[in-house]
């Protein structure tokens, strides 16, 4: 083991150097008459006066090259040994106790060990070199790869490679961890007895999905936002006898087991094992929480679902499932997600129908669209749902600075088939090409956010233009004015638009559904703390659409339940899509989780991409009796 032990004006060096064998010589090429000779280390020159070269044999010749290579990789292994607990100490003053074989530094004290990249700094440092153990006094600090631990007094077992601290207290991430023990090992840090918060004021919002995950929801994040001038007593808490934090090389994941859910003092809900994955970015997060909800041509269902992580930082969930839709059935529902892509699938016997829906993301305005009697995002068109698709989208927005004004265009090309094909005059499908734009512009606003008030009006035009592979073309052309004002608990959008359209497009799904004159409402309203509703339509004032209706869109959806937990309905009858959904509000006055045991596995590893865990801090840690 190689110690340097260095000061501001001294250096000392004390190095397990290796013995040299004055019989080991190695002779290079020789030229003429003379070799360059190595001689334990030292290279000298000679003149060579020896017998005749002989041709050595060549079985001699193998086994003397496989004993050098055996004894160069012994001797790597010995010095790679020899690097491994290598460390190096420096301070302002330092001095050796021989009867005790302590070295104490002080003053700026500075630790590296190696290879490992381990950064110890404090005001005073004792290093026994019996006992491997090295304790650490006032402002300490450890850095190793992005994990800090902080406090005044710190133990450090070089042997067993852990630190042994008393009721740690720090943030990671978003959070605030405190624990009546913790420990840190080399790969992992335990933290025992202790509670987790959130540590700024903000509220974030956990919401299931269920099959649609990709579908927009109904439900408006404001309704469901809780009031935060009023300080609440944390009535949403969380017991569980173990959170385990793994990272692995692709994901990051967080189990909790026998969790118990509180409202205030009224368990809600007990869930035997939870776990949560996510990708090294937080692009996404799984869990194996069951879902619930109904797809059109797939059925009303229930499922729990099994969640793994599968390589290149994706993950999947396999979802059994009880369906009804004609009848009662069995399906099973599959989604697999990565940072690029989203693909779900789910197969029902009651309707024998196979349902795909997939995303691949190139980059933020570039993606493809592919699946199987979903619905797909036509933007102001609405949601559709083909029979098949695949197609390229490009969808960017600008600015406008000369007219102040924002602008919107979209690129899709690729191809798509009838979800009914009885009712399709392309029965075999066809190639489309379509470009959408927007520009729209805020003439005049005015908020009061004290009285949680505004009146905002804004004009919109829009245009369209598709070409399809049969030769048919569509080209439509929409403006108006729209109004959005917020009094208090009431929100509203109201917009009228006037429509020129032109062609008719030969799939009925695509069929341009709004009619030539129309108006959109978004109403919203909150009826105390515990009730919300909504409701979103579009009124074809013409009735010029395909199915001749009034109602072209026609949404409502329910909030209800206490400020921190709250149950969500949307059912959309125009496409017969309903979601269920719970959400749960957790914010730093509102919720905290309580633990028996909390695992860090890999922390050097955890959010290495984007790591969440960089900040990782540990405070007020106190000196153990037993040291």
């Amino acid at each position: 083991m190689t110690f340097n032990f260095l000061n501001a004006s001294h250096a000392y060096e004390v190095i397990n150097a290796p013995t040299i064998d004055p019989n080991k010589v190695e002779e290079n090429i020789l030229k003429d008459d003379k070799a360059d000779i190595n001689f334990g280390g030292m290279k000298i020159k000679d003149s060579y006066e020896g017998p005749p070269l002989e041709v050595p044999n060549l079985i001699d010749v193998i086994k003397e090259k496989k004993q050098q290579k055996q004894d160069t990789t012994e001797q790597k292994s010995d010095s790679q040994v020899e690097k491994k607990q290598s460390a190096t100490l420096d301070s302002d003053f330092m001095e050796y106790f021989e009867d005790r074989n302590e070295i104490e530094a002080r003053g700026h004290v500075v630790i590296k060990t190696y290879p490992d990249n381990t950064v110890l700094t404090a005001d005073k440092a004792i290093f026994n070199k019996n006992t491997n153990v090295i304790r650490l006094f006032d402002n300490v600090v450890l850095d190793k790869n992005g994990t800090t631990l902080k406090g005044d007094f710190m133990s450090i077992d070089l042997n067993e490679e852990n630190v042994l601290m008393n009721e740690p207290i720090g943030t990671m991430g978003i959070m605030t961890i405190r624990a009546q023990e913790g420990y840190a090992y080399a790969n992992e840090i335990q933290m025992i007895n202790g509670d987790a918060k959130m540590a700024k004021d903000i509220d974030m919002l956990l919401q299931t999905k269920g099959f649609g995950y990709l579908d927009e929801t109904l439900v408006l994040k404001d309704l469901a936002t809780p009031e935060l001038k009023k300080k609440r007593s944390e009535p949403l808490r969380i017991k569980t006898k173990e959170i385990i934090i793994e990272s692995k090389k692709e994901h990051d994941t967080i189990t909790l087991k026998d969790a118990e859910i509180y409202y205030k003092k009224f368990r809600v809900a007990k869930v035997g094992s939870a776990e949560l994955l996510t990708d090294k970015n937080q692009t996404f997060v799984e869990s194996n929480l069951p879902e619930a909800g109904m797809f059109r041509g797939f059925g009303t269902y229930v499922g729990w679902g099994y969640t793994t992580e599968v390589p290149f930082g994706g993950t999947l969930k396999i979802m059994p499932a009880l369906v009804y839709d004609s009848g009662l059935g069995v399906g099973v529902i599959g989604r697999y997600m990565s940072k690029r892509n989203m693909l779900e699938a789910g197969y029902a016997t009651s309707s024998e129908n196979l349902i795909v829906h997939g995303n691949y993301k190139f980059n933020d305005n570039l993606y493809l669209d592919y699946g199987r009697h979903a619905y797909f995002d036509e933007w102001f068109f609405g949601r559709r749902q083909p029979g098949y698709i695949a197609q390229l989208v490009h969808d960017k927005q600008y600015k406008v600075k000369d007219l102040d004004a924002t602008f919107r265009q979209r690129w899709s090309a690729g191809y798509v088939t009838d979800y009914n094909e009885k009712e399709s005059l392309s029965r075999n499908g066809t190639m489309r090409l379509r470009w959408q734009g927007e520009l729209y512009k805020t003439f005049f606003e005015k908020k009061n956010e004290e009285q949680d008030m505004y009146i905002r009006t804004l004009a919109y035009t829009q245009a369209a233009g598709t070409l399809y592979g049969t030769g048919d073309t569509v080209g439509i052309v929409r403006f108006g004015p729209m109004l959005q004002t917020r009094v208090k608990n009431w929100g509203s959008r109201i917009m009228y638009g006037i429509a020129g359209v032109h062609g008719k497009s030969p799939l009925y799904f695509d069929q341009y559904i709004y009619g030539k004159q129309y108006i959109t409402i978004d109403e919203n309203i909150r009826l105390g703390k515990y009730l919300a509703v909504g409701y979103q339509g579009t009124i074809s004032i013409l009735r010029d659409n395909p199915d001749k209706e009034l109602l072209t869109e026609n949404k409502f959806y329910v909030v209800a339940g206490p400020e921190d937990v709250k149950l969500a309905f949307s059912y959309d009858t125009y496409r017969e899509r309903a979601i269920f959904d719970v959400l749960f509000l957790v914010g730093k006055d509102t919720a905290k989780l309580k633990y028996d045991k909390l695992t860090i596995k890999n922390p050097d590893k955890a959010g290495k991409k984007t790591s969440n865990f960089e900040n990782l801090k540990y405070y007020k840690v106190k000196v153990p009796e037993n040291i």
